[in-house]
């Protein structure tokens, strides 16, 4: 086994140095060890899921920012619709 680049025996050793020689059992190392592997690789799948969803985020926010530009373009053309039919209908009536 092999965590943050620590062999099993490396392990032993380090466990051994905090708790006394001989107190630590293979066993205990693997089990500590494997439960350490594990919670790292969730700690990469959530990593990689947040960044997925970050970036369907972002995707959102361009979408709809380019939405928003696109009705003010619509919005500004109407304007000046408006402001041309105002100006025919003063120079009918007027």
């Amino acid at each position: 086994m092999n965590i943050f680049g620590i062999g099993q025996s490396k392990a032993t050793e380090h466990l051994e140095e905090k708790v006394g020689m001989g107190q630590v059992k293979p066993k205990t190392v693997r089990l500590i060890t494997a439960d350490l592997e594990q919670k790292l690789s969730e700690l990469f799948d959530l990593e990689e899921r947040l960044l997925e969803d970050n970036d369907i985020q972002n995707e959102l926010i361009r979408s709809a920012t380019t939405r928003i530009e696109d009705n003010n373009v619509e919005i500004a053309r109407a304007i000046k619709t408006r402001k041309a039919l105002t100006e025919v209908f003063q120079e009918m009536n007027g």
